[in-house]
This record gives C-alpha cells, structure tokens and sequence, in this order.
C-alpha cells in the first residue's frame, strides 16, 4: 500500500512539476486573485475599481520561463508563476506598474527572479528524493 502510494505522489508531482500555465490559465488566475481582493476590500468598505486585462507577459532568464506578468487597467500587475508546481500568484500591486527593466537599480525585478530560481530549486530537490 505504501508503495503505490508513493508511486501515485511521485506520479503526481512530476506532472505538475515544470508544467508552463497556458495563457488563458494565466488571464483566470490573475482575474480571480484580483476578484477575490477586491471582495475582501469591499468587506472593510474600500472602493475598488474593476480591473481588466492590458498585457500579459513572459519574463524570461537564459531562454527559460521564469514568470507572467499581468498588467491591468486602470492601474497595476500580478505575477504570475510559469510552473504549476509553485504557488501562482507570487506578487501583486493594485496601485503600481511593474517595472521591466533589468537594470540593477529594480530590486523588486531582482528580488523575484531570485525567488523563483530558489523555489524551482526546493521544487526539483523534492521531486528528486521523493
């Protein structure tokens, strides 16, 4: 029992594991994180515009997906994940642009390219001893 168990997790996992999120994943990802906090801010009674979708995307390092970005209208972005294994949403602002530039002086830029080479990281060592 044991052992189909762990056949079924490690079958699992390495389907999900470096899966790329197709575009229309994307677009409902980002529209229902959005939808969900703007209902969660309406709840405390603040004013939350309706949001809809500019541009979508693909951040890249070495010719490798790293992340989405989803840039909205009127005003500001969600970063979605370009693995199914990790979490999809790994950053948003409601009131900021997201800056693409890779120079050395955009830390947020910087900060998730790191990050997500760290989980994708965590995520192959897990998938390796499972």
């Amino acid at each position: 029992m044991k052992y189909k168990l762990a056949l079924i997790i490690v079958f699992l996992s390495s389907i999900a594991y470096s899966q790329e999120p197709t575009i229309d994943e994307i677009r409902t990802i980002a529209t229902q994180f959005l939808h969900d906090r703007a209902a969660s801010l309406s709840l405390v009674k603040k004013s939350v515009p309706d949001y809809d979708i500019e541009n979508i995307s693909r951040i890249t390092q070495d010719r490798q997906g790293m992340y989405n970005v989803v840039e909205m209208i009127p005003e500001g972005f969600v970063m979605v994940s370009n693995d199914k294994a990790i979490d999809p949403v790994i950053a948003y602002s409601m009131k900021s642009e997201f800056e693409f530039s890779a120079d050395t002086s955009n830390v947020l830029y910087h900060l998730i390219m790191e990050d997500i080479k760290l989980r994708n990281a965590f995520y192959s060592n897990v998938i390796n001893q499972v």
